[in-house]
């Protein structure tokens, strides 16, 4: 089958609203959301051993990379919109034996608040936990930000880039009881 190499955005994408929804996918997908701004609110969303990409573009093109999974490569100069994600779970990891997938949040700026942003695993490897905020980000109110290994297995990358960042009453983990943690 094929997959296209891109998709245009023009100068007003539309916005997503996902409000008190439960969504879960398969194992082994991608779900994407990208728009012009993003709330998410008292949602569930989860993919189980699969990736969740999410991210907020302007008369863009966001490519699509489908080495080993699919994954969204956005333009950064052409970033633009929120992302508000608060009394919410996001969930990639599995919570058996295997694999988790990785959770991607990129955007011109993102506020998290009492919500989990969550890639563990029991046994296995934990997914990457990336936040790629070009502007400012704000994590708080009891949010959690984990890629943990509850039993053998190596721990997912968490990793936050943000032109600004205030961080506070959050909880960040990688920890892993036995194998390596992430970085």
């Amino acid at each position: 089958f094929s997959v296209p190499l891109g998709v245009q955005y023009g100068r007003s994408p539309g916005d997503i609203s996902i409000d008190a929804s439960f969504l879960t996918r398969p194992e082994g997908t991608t779900s994407a959301f990208v728009g012009g701004a993003i709330n998410i609110e008292s949602a569930i969303i989860s993919t189980p051993a699969s990736s969740l990409e999410i991210g907020t573009v302007a008369n863009s093109i966001v490519k699509i990379d489908t080495d080993n999974i699919l994954n969204l490569e956005f333009e950064e100069d052409m970033l633009a919109g929120d992302i508000r994600i608060l009394n919410s779970r996001l969930f990639t990891g599995v919570t058996g034996d295997g694999d988790g997938g990785n959770l991607t949040v990129t955007s011109e700026s993102a506020v998290i608040q009492n919500s989990q942003l969550d890639t563990s695993v029991r046994d296995g490897t934990a997914g990457n936990l990336t936040l790629g905020i070009q502007g400012s980000l704000l994590v708080a109110e009891n949010s959690v930000l984990t890629s943990e290994i509850f039993g053998d297995g190596n721990g997912g990358q968490l990793s936050i880039n943000a032109g600004s960042a205030n961080i506070s009453n959050t909880r960040i983990d990688t920890s892993v009881i036995d194998g390596n943690s992430g970085v």
